[in-house]
């Protein structure tokens, strides 16, 4: 049997509270296949390259060395890798040569995954020796199985998973904290076994996670009560269920129409009764007048109505619908102009009669609610004056006005304007806009002066409502004046990173504004890269013909700039080389319209053919 003593991930090291040295042995293919963690097992954290002197970072000193700051323990550094499984090193094409070096470099990449893989099953608990039958639930490490059988069951009893049984429906019923129950067995419980060892008393609604209880029964031969109320309540310090039956419990209910808007006619309220089965002295009436009213009605004669729906009896859920006449005004908010767009609201208290005559002492408050009107004042979504780069400005912005809580947004009629005087407006598709307009609506407003990335401050837009709520609605139809809503409009710009080909890294042959820029735009041979990014790490060809600079060039107030350069050497991988740096490129657009920004190019010589990763980054 191999001895298998090679030096293999992971390395494991004491945190010494301060900057140290980590010395591992294992071997990596590239420097980004190392993985640096300070924690402790299942709560690790993973540390990025940078500096040893910043929270969370590490750096390099050799190629077998990492220094880091780690807090004081025992094994809280974990030193590891992570090959590269998606690519082979080395790929092989028809009728190229095959070298020895390139096998190896594959082979390499091979073993090195093998001994990650053989590390990950052995932390695992799942390392097993050859010419085993492979693995069991018992050789995990927190599970213990103790004589396993058939319908066995796994639960944590505080240190380990351990086995405990099932109770099926062909065994005796246990009371056990350490056995479950097939649902088979749970129906024979329930339900009641061949010896009718156990009755549920109770009579379930529907199927499904959540059911209702609906009636109770003494027997199984019973005959069932329906059950109007069940609570769980503490009886001598358990928890116990209560029932209250249908017989005498009344339902009763009085509500006005659905998403009632501001300018909308209450025109009906709905009195729902439920009685009770089996209940002879039930409701058979709603008593008028109404009484503890506002705003509301009280004399049911004043409005129409069809009658009962599904006549008052035991057990039965009877409804009447109250309608208001087109020309009347029995339901109002009790508003005017001075309420501004308050909405209002009326409430009234239904009684009933029983059979006996008495009047029942459950009653149905009937509440109605307008909600306050309103105006919404955005620029979309998604959001006007988004996307433009430096070089660009903004001509115009969507303003998106929305009225709430109208039925009719006709009623609301709208004025826009503009902090700037100088300011226009137009219509969504860039009209003449005509003003006052009504309802909702998309407009623009087009600035004086255009929008660029350092404008100090964007005008304020304000958009002044009146609302017209009518007759119908209160008696008495009125206007709320010169209400106000307003909006400052945000806008975002790009400063994007550019990669470019120029004759030579030396500081004369830096990218300047006539290379880079073409218009608002860039020029066809930029490559664009994101916004303020500070790192390139991509695959470059240098197919111009003959040795050559590339350029990276970053917004020069963007925060940690690249302080090296490194491409990839065959055989030997990321190698620093020299890097030229050039401040103060000053760009914009081609004619001037927008304040220039300084950008810093970096610069770095490449040979003809080349066609590999390139990197600038910051060590």
């Amino acid at each position: 049997m191999a001895a298998n003593t090679c030096n293999q991930p992971p390395f494991r090291g004491n945190g010494t509270g301060a900057e140290a040295d980590y010395v591992f042995g294992f071997e990596y293919i590239n420097r980004a296949d190392v993985e640096v963690y300070v924690g402790e097992p299942g709560d690790w954290t993973q540390f990025t390259l940078g500096s040893a002197a910043n929270a969370n970072e590490y750096q390099w000193q050799n190629a077998s060395t990492i220094r880091l700051n780690a807090p004081t323990g025992t094994d809280n550094v974990l030193i590891t890798r992570e090959t590269d499984r998606c690519d082979p090193a080395v790929e092989f094409f028809a009728g190229s040569a095959i070298r020895a070096e390139d096998l190896n470099a594959n082979q390499e990449q091979t073993l090195l995954l093998i001994q990650e893989l053989s590390n990950t099953l052995s932390e695992n608990g799942a390392a097993q020796p050859p010419g085993t039958d492979g693995i069991t639930l018992d050789d995990l490490e927190d599970v213990t199985v103790t004589d396993g059988e058939d319908r066995n069951w796994l639960y944590f009893d505080g240190n380990n998973w351990v086995n405990g049984d099932v109770v099926t429906s062909d065994d005796d019923w246990q009371s056990s904290n350490t056995q479950i129950a097939t649902t088979a067995a749970i129906n024979a419980r329930i339900t009641g076994g061949d010896d009718g060892t156990f009755f549920s008393h109770l009579i379930w609604s529907g199927t499904g996670t959540t059911r209702e209880a609906l009636q109770f029964q003494d027997t199984a031969d019973g005959d069932p009560r329906n059950i109007a109320e069940t609570e769980i309540v503490t009886v001598n310090g358990a928890d116990v269920l209560r029932i209250t039956f249908a017989a005498g419990v009344f339902t009763v209910t009085a509500v006005g129409p659905a998403n009632l808007r501001w300018d909308q006619k209450c025109n009906e309220f709905t009195v729902t009764v439920q009685n009770p089965t089996g209940e002879t002295n039930f409701i058979d009436e709603i008593i008028s007048p109404l009484t503890t009213a506002t705003n509301f009605e009280t004399d049911l004669t004043e409005y129409t109505t069809t009658g009962v729906d599904n006549d008052f009896a035991a057990g039965v859920t009877s409804t009447q619908v109250f309608t208001v006449g087109d020309d009347d005004n029995l339901i109002v908010p009790g508003t005017d102009a001075t309420d501004g767009l308050e909405g209002g609201e009326a409430t009234a208290t239904v009684t009933f009669r029983l059979v006996d005559d008495t009047t029942s002492t459950n009653t149905a408050v009937c509440n109605i609610e307008w909600p306050n009107a309103g105006t919404n004042l955005t620029t979309g979504n998604p959001a006007s004056m988004r996307g433009n780069t430096f070089l660009q400005s903004y001509e115009n912005c969507q303003l998106v006005v929305a009225t709430q809580n109208l039925a009719t947004p006709g009623n609301a009629s709208h004025t826009l304007t503009s902090s700037d005087a100088d300011d226009t407006f137009q219509t969504g598709t860039g009209g003449a806009l005509t003003q006052p307009f009504t309802g909702n609506a998309t407009q623009r407003v087009v600035w004086d002066e255009p929008i660029e990335w350092d404008t100090a401050t964007i005008p304020t837009i304000t958009c002044t409502t009146d609302y017209t709520r009518p007759a119908a609605v209160t008696g008495t139809a009125y206007t709320v004046e010169d209400e106000t809503v307003t909006l400052t409009p945000t806008a975002t710009f790009t400063f994007p990173s550019l990669a470019q080909f120029r004759n030579s890294r030396n500081a004369g042959d830096a990218p300047t504004q006539a290379s880079l820029i073409d218009g608002t735009g860039f020029e066809d041979d930029v490559t664009v890269l994101g916004d303020e990014a500070v790192t390139f790490d991509q695959t470059v060809n240098n197919d111009t013909g003959g040795v050559t600079g590339f350029w990276f060039c970053v917004r020069e107030t963007a925060a940690n700039q690249p302080n090296r350069a490194r491409i990839n050497v065959e055989g030997v991988g990321l190698t620093e080389t020299d890097m030229t740096t050039v401040e103060n490129v000053a760009l914009q657009d081609d004619d001037g319209n927008v304040t220039a920004v300084d950008y810093t190019c970096y610069g770095i010589t490449l040979q003809n053919g080349f066609n590999d990763r390139v990197v600038f980054d910051r060590s």
